[in-house]
């Protein structure tokens, strides 16, 4: 029994031991962690005092030192280019005023104590003065018949309201013959379009060589119409004439609606039967509303 105590005895005792050497152990590790802890919070301090501001490195103050120096020296170029640009101007002679080259439709109106040749003052339309200079580039046998009220087209360079003269036209007596003469040419104008278009169109093989429309002197406000045109189709000299005769009725009757065209006469040249020169022509007279046929000539060589 007693050896029984003394064993419970020693165990216990050893166990205490072990204790101890236990709490000994961890004692050193707790002291060594803390002096690790420490040794890396030094580290970090030393690092941190180490270490500058961006804007204290020398490579921050470099660059700042550039942009300054191009800054101040960007300034002292733009105040010498302002400085030569204002000496240019100064030193610049004063260039004269450039016209602007016009032709402009007006009424002649002399100028009192003043030759045509000097000086003369033109109304347009719209009662819009101009005075003209230069008039010595007029022919002198067309000075003699200007006078007050005649219309002329004066060509030239203009300034404000002046006009130096570089060429005339003379265009009619007054407002009312100009006005009369410009509807007449705009009908005519309107003819000649009317006439290619229905050529391009309707005529396979048909070019206008030539086109006149000419106003007739023995009818007040009528038209004579020439056309002159080219059908360059090989074919047998009948079918030619047929197609010929087609094309010119269809022509006449297009052109019908013109009250003021009194005559038509249509040429043809075909080259394949006849070369430069034309191997028919037919011609259509005002009859009301239509145009009749009038004389057809032919070319021997389309005859039959």
């Amino acid at each position: 029994m007693r050896s029984f105590f003394e064993k419970l005895k020693n165990k216990i005792i050893d166990m205490e031991e072990n204790r101890k050497q236990i709490n000994t152990k961890g004692k050193i590790m707790n002291q060594q962690e803390q002096e690790y802890n420490q040794e890396q919070q030094d580290i970090h301090m030393k690092y941190e005092k180490v270490k500058k501001p961006f804007y204290k490195r020398w490579w921050f103050i470099a660059i700042v030192v550039l942009i300054v120096l191009g800054a101040v020296g960007g300034g002292a170029n733009e105040v010498d280019k302002q400085s030569e640009v204002v000496v240019e101007k100064e030193n610049e002679e004063p260039k004269e005023e450039e016209g602007e080259t016009v032709a402009i439709v007006g009424e002649l109106h002399s100028i009192e104590d003043k030759e045509w040749i000097e000086e003369f003052k033109l109304v347009d339309k719209e009662n819009n003065e101009y005075m003209v200079t230069g008039g010595d580039k007029i022919p002198e046998n067309q000075t003699q018949h200007m006078e007050d009220g005649i219309i002329y087209k004066i060509i030239g360079d203009k300034i404000g309201n002046e006009i130096s003269l570089t060429g005339t036209e003379t265009l009619a007596d007054n407002w009312d013959s100009y006005e009369a003469k410009t509807a007449i040419n705009n009908e005519i104008k309107q003819i000649e379009e009317d006439i290619r278009a229905r050529v391009k169109d309707q005529y396979p093989g048909t070019t206008v060589e030539k086109l006149d429309v000419n106003v007739n002197a023995n009818v007040e406000n009528a038209y004579i119409v020439l056309p002159f045109l080219k059908w360059d189709v090989k074919n047998r000299p009948k079918m030619t004439r047929e197609m010929l005769e087609t094309y010119s009725d269809d022509l006449a009757a297009t052109l019908a609606k013109y009250e003021n065209i009194n005559d038509i006469t249509v040429f043809w040249e075909v080259p394949y039967h006849k070369e430069g020169t034309n191997v028919s022509k037919q011609s259509y007279t005002r009859s009301g509303d239509q145009m009749s046929v009038g004389e057809k000539w032919y070319d021997p060589l389309i005859r039959e």
